[in-house]
């Protein structure tokens, strides 16, 4: 139950921080496997300069471990 809530939590704060960035609208959805790859492969072109970008990696590596 509490890993629930942190991983709803990781999930909630990862979608604010995806929103700051230059991420196609359609990249958004971290529910899809594919989308996190796509977003680890390619987040940091146009995000570099971005205070936040290591904790969005974490955050994907996170998402992405679940999902498997």
């Amino acid at each position: 139950m509490a890993d629930d809530l942190f991983q709803l939590a990781d999930l909630n704060r990862l979608r604010l921080l995806l929103e700051t960035m230059d991420v196609p609208e359609m990249r958004r959805d971290v529910t899809k496997p594919a989308n996190v790859r796509w977003l680890l492969r390619n987040l940091a072109i146009r995000n570099s300069n971005n205070t936040a970008l290591r904790e969005v990696f974490r955050l994907l590596k996170g998402v992405g471990r679940t999902k498997k």
